[in-house]
């Protein structure tokens, strides 16, 4: 048998040569011969970029209206308008990039010390927060939580709160997020008076559940804001509450809940992904841009605590918060609420990586240290 021939013939065919109980005698072993067989067998191809076939895209939305379009806004942000899954650019370049919103609260609440140190002395003021977010961090849009209103804290009238809402709209000019208490007896009550105040602004309302979502729908076409929908980790629920909205308007963001990292975040992605999928596939009713209250990130300990082995939580806070709100990226959500500075600078970077390839994504320099007290 000619074995070299035996051999190549083997290697062509991708078949396993093993040899027992066999001696050698030779001088010198040369397998340069089989190494130019396999590289001859290796034939060019031409890469095809895989297609999906989605028949859907994503309702374009915008937040914020400029005085041209009505509102007395600086800039207005549109989300949506994609046709593909998120940052799958060999299909579709981004239609419109995702945003982050700085948190502020009408009332002071805790805060872990790492995210309060950056801004403590506007603590309680959230009109002069906001003022100061947008002048040092470039701020592009503001979210205002009315926590006062809930009846287990301080029960803060609507018209209060609608007084405070219209006299941020007059100090800060970037599009905004007003959310109620979560109290779905009262924060209707609430926006009904806010959207009436700051009528044409094209504000979100946040939250409509299923039990408030046609309300909300009602007040958000009579006065030109949007909805923000929210249902935790559930497409069915976020289904009917969507399709109460959409009987007034499809001014519509979703927020189906982002868990903290190691907190049940894996539940998060295939919510996401699952809605995002079937939009894209058909569904009417979730062909909308989605949200993430990435600030949750800081509901885990891990986030903030002193932790033996976990690393200096200056660093270690801001990306629990940035991981947090990267994996919400990456599943689909285009517009986030967070609340470290060092967090929403992050990424915007990474952002900017994803879909430009520039970005500076040095973290250490990037992540500003809260001021010490």
């Amino acid at each position: 048998m000619d074995f070299e021939k035996y051999l190549h013939k083997a290697v062509e065919e991708g078949n396993e040569v093993e040899l027992q109980n066999v001696e050698i005698e030779a001088g010198e072993i040369i397998i340069k011969s089989i190494a130019q067989t396999m590289q001859r067998s290796l034939e060019t191809f031409k890469f095809n970029t895989p297609q999906s076939g989605y028949t859907g895209s994503i309702t374009e939305v915008q937040l914020g209206a400029t005085k041209k379009e009505g509102g007395t806004r600086d800039s207005s942000i549109k989300l949506g308008g994609h046709k593909t899954m998120p940052f799958w650019k060999f299909e579709e370049n981004p239609v419109n990039k995702p945003v982050f919103s700085f948190d502020t609260f009408d009332d002071e609440i805790h805060l872990p010390r790492i995210v309060r140190d950056h801004y403590a002395e506007y603590l309680g003021e959230p009109v002069e927060l906001a003022k100061f977010l947008v002048k040092k961090y470039d701020a592009e849009m503001i979210t205002l939580h009315l926590v006062s209103t809930d009846p287990l804290n301080k029960d803060r009238k609507p018209k209060d709160a609608a007084d405070l809402v219209e006299e941020l709209m007059k100090e800060v000019k970037v599009p905004m997020i007003i959310s109620g208490s979560g109290n779905v007896k009262k924060d209707p009550l609430v926006m009904e008076e806010v959207a009436k105040r700051v009528e044409g602004e094209r504000v979100l309302l946040s939250s409509a559940v299923e039990e408030t979502a046609e309300k909300f729908g009602e007040l958000a076409k009579k006065h030109n804001h949007a909805v923000l929908c929210t249902a935790t980790m559930n497409k069915a629920v976020m289904k009917k509450t969507t399709s109460q909205v959409m009987k007034s308007t499809n001014n519509i963001i979703m927020d189906s809940f982002t868990s903290p990292l190691g907190y049940g975040i894996e539940y998060s992605i295939s919510t996401m992904e699952s809605i995002r999928q079937s939009a894209l596939a058909g569904d009417k009713e979730l062909q909308f841009p989605m949200l993430s209250g990435s600030s949750n990130a800081w509901a885990a300990r891990e986030a903030w605590s002193d932790i033996e082995g976990y690393g200096p939580k200056e660093y270690r806070g801001v990306l629990w918060e940035v991981t947090t709100a990267l994996t919400a990226m990456l599943s689909g959500a285009e517009v986030f609420m967070m609340l470290n500075p060092s967090a929403i600078v992050i990424l915007r970077n990474v952002r900017d990586m994803l879909i430009d390839g520039k970005a500076d994504l040095d973290f250490e320099k990037l992540i500003e240290k809260p001021k010490q007290r």
